[in-house]
């Protein structure tokens, strides 16, 4: 298998692995995954913190959500020896016996204990068995996904065609931006042709209401996430470097997050292009990997990904606002009124239509949204070397088990920061931890509402196409250069990392 051929380099040490995720276009985020099906947003990674976390058992042993007494043990066991994991590199080998075949495993101080017949390798995985429509979705993501992956690697860009599921992409953004020119008209019109009737006022006034409540929505940065412009010339002339290798513009806003992800967008009402790098995938990377990472992000930039998606994007993040406005958040509770009850249900019936508004361009942008990310891994190669960009497709894999990085500092089993922290342990993952993460990976298949390809397929695409030589590297010496300028963002994102870590621990 390829992932499985991959990961010799790996086993004898090689510290190279790797990858990236956005509002409109963008890396991969983690594989938890099939969770970039809808954007993670700018705290994607701190919900996993706080998704990780919430997992685990409280004091009184109790275990959330329906599990049965094997599963929730296997939760236990397998959460608990990554929080148990005092020391990231090896200390000695301590042998289990697999419950499945009874063979003697070993495994590695502080991660997960697994067997090569299958046991544990995706530990806590549990749930009902898929239903006849569930199995038949899978089937259909499965199948449409190595159509686009056939097509691409035949085709190139494949960017060219115009299908019925862009039409349709196209024709529901404008009706969704529609909505708040068309609300304002018939507010006008009803105050305006019938001003002295009460009732056409007072339903012009709930028109005027609707259009501020679901007017457009544009993505907007938090203003701590802002790199000052000229602060960092040593990131920007590298940013610089790798647009004009790839013919894309220059990004017009740097943004320092502490997702682990990187994507570009535009940004505020004077959509202007914006370069977001999350600093614990910085973190994780070497340094041609930060290259492979610009690449990947500018390649959209280059390709134009984000400028297709600057109409459909603003309209899902129109449709997603109304999602978050409709949709309760309150649940049965004691003495609740007959009135709570019937306006909950209410809501909820009524947050069903922009629920499946949002799920239907998500599948519609589907096939564009996965070419895209195909397209993107090819720049990134020829700019930073094949091998690079193979890097940072594995990077995501640690992107849970570098979550623990939090949990290692706020209870001072380490003297180095979070980010520090995170790439101690990329460097020094041990050989069987990388094996188990690209095992994962080959398990992964094709999905209907992810807006990126499975590993495995990225990586296939790769490795397939044209090898190519780095025609940008970044020195050791500029890394920490670049790693000074970023020092006081560092600080922040450590800050909160520590934050979320806390919060997530005792509940809040």
């Amino acid at each position: 298998m390829l992932l499985a051929e991959l990961a010799g380099p790996q086993a004898a040490g090689h510290p190279d692995s790797g990858e990236s995720g956005p509002p409109e276009a963008g890396c991969a985020a983690a594989p938890a995954g099939p969770a970039e099906r809808l954007p993670s947003g700018r705290w994607g990674f701190l919900r996993r913190l706080r998704g990780i976390f919430r997992r685990l058992p409280r004091p009184q042993g109790a275990v959330h959500g329906a599990q049965s007494p094997d599963s929730a043990a296997r939760a236990r066991v397998g959460l608990a020896r990554y929080l148990a994991g005092m020391s990231v590199a090896a200390t000695g080998e301590p042998r289990v016996t697999c419950p499945q075949c009874g063979a003697r495993v070993p495994h590695d101080a502080g991660y997960v204990p697994w067997c090569d017949c299958g046991w544990n390798v995706r530990p806590a995985a549990a749930g009902e068995p898929p239903g006849p429509l569930e199995r038949a979705y899978r089937e259909l993501g499965r199948r449409r996904g190595r159509q686009v992956f056939e097509r691409v690697k035949a085709t190139g860009t494949d960017r060219s065609r115009v299908t019925v599921s862009r039409v349709l992409l196209t024709c529901f953004s404008a009706l969704v931006l529609l909505t708040t020119p068309a609300l304002l008209a018939s507010a006008v019109l009803l105050v305006a042709l019938t001003w002295f009737n009460t009732v056409a006022l007072f339903f012009g006034i709930v028109f005027l209401l609707l259009a501020w409540v679901l007017r457009p929505r544009s993505y907007r940065p938090q203003r701590r996430e802002v790199l000052t412009q000229g602060a960092q010339p040593q990131l920007q002339a590298l940013v610089h470097d790798v647009a004009g290798r790839l013919g894309a513009p220059i990004p017009d806003v740097l943004l320092a997050t502490n997702d682990f992800n990187a994507y570009v967008a535009r940004v505020g009402y004077g959509r202007r292009r914006c370069l977001a790098l999350g600093l614990p995938l910085l973190a994780s990377l070497d340094e041609q990997e930060w290259v492979a990472l610009l690449g990947h992000e500018l390649g959209h930039l280059a390709n134009g990904d984000e400028r297709q998606g600057r109409l459909t994007g603003t309209a899902m993040a129109t449709v997603a606002g109304w999602c978050e406005v409709l949709t309760p958040t309150h649940t049965a509770e004691a003495g609740w009124t007959f009135s709570d009850a019937v306006s909950t249900w209410t809501m909820w019936v009524v947050s069903l239509v922009p629920r499946g508004l949002l799920q239907a361009m998500v599948h519609l942008a589907w096939s564009e949204s996965q070419r895209a990310e195909y397209h993107a891994d090819r720049l990134a190669a020829s700019v930073a070397g094949t091998e690079a960009a193979c890097g940072l497709e594995q990077k995501v894999l640690m992107a849970d088990s570098l979550a623990f990085a939090a949990h290692r500092v706020v209870h001072r089993k380490t003297h180095r920061t979070v980010l520090d922290e995170m790439a101690h342990m990329a460097r020094s993952l041990p050989p069987r931890e990388r094996e188990r993460l690209l095992l994962l990976a080959e398990q992964e298949e094709p999905v209907l509402d992810s807006t990126h390809p499975p590993e495995k397929l990225r990586l296939r695409m790769l490795t397939e196409s044209r090898h190519c030589r780095p025609v940008v590297e970044l020195t050791p010496q500029t890394r920490v250069a670049i790693d000074e300028e970023l020092a006081q963002a560092a600080a922040r994102v450590n800050e909160e990392l520590e934050t979320a870590f806390r919060s997530a621990l005792h509940g809040f």
